[in-house]
């Protein structure tokens, strides 16, 4: 597999429903325009540590295939060190994912001048 971008010992990647995956840090791509494939993803990486944040995500998230499938995974990807990372403005979460979620809110600060 071609290498992601590289965090502190971590492949690092992003998704989008247009550009698929993406390397950061540098130019690997793959075509995965479907929310499904994106989930599927870090599977081909057996014995890595990877993140793929999943950009805009809860769009997708209340699809079925899609919560079943990080259902499917959730055990073995926090095993081998797979992290999925949504990133989103929405803060809900289908009740049947919420005990392999973890939720954090970024608060934004306003510096007066």
């Amino acid at each position: 597999m071609e290498q992601g971008g590289r965090g502190p010992g971590f492949k690092v990647f992003r998704w989008d429903v247009i550009d698929g995956v993406r390397g950061v840090g540098n130019n690997f791509q793959k075509k995965a325009d479907d929310p499904l494939q994106a989930a599927k993803f870090l599977e081909d990486f057996d014995g890595e540590r990877v993140v793929l944040f999943l950009c805009n995500y809860h769009k997708f998230i209340n699809a079925i295939e899609v919560a079943q499938k990080i259902l499917n995974v959730a055990d073995k990807f926090k095993s081998a060190a797979k992290v999925l990372i949504v990133l989103s403005p929405n803060t809900t979460i289908p009740v049947e994912l919420e005990k392999v979620f973890v939720m954090l809110t970024m608060i934004s600060r306003t510096v007066k001048s």
